[in-house]
C-alpha cells in the first residue's frame, strides 16, 4: 500500500480478473478467459 497498490483476491481455484487502467491481471488459469475477454475489451 506504501506505493498504491491494492491487494485483492478471491477463493483458491476461483477466477479473479481485476483492470486497471490498462493492466489487466488474472489471480490463476482459472482467469484465463476473463483476462481475454477483458483485453479484447481493452483494445477495441
Amino acid at each position: 500500500m506504501e506505493r498504491g497498490a491494492k491487494h485483492t483476491e478471491a477463493p483458491n481455484f476461483q477466477a479473479h480478473v481485476v483492470v486497471s487502467d490498462r493492466l489487466v491481471t488474472g489471480q490463476n488459469p482459472a482467469s484465463a478467459t476473463g483476462v481475454a475477454e477483458q483485453m479484447v475489451q481493452l483494445l477495441k
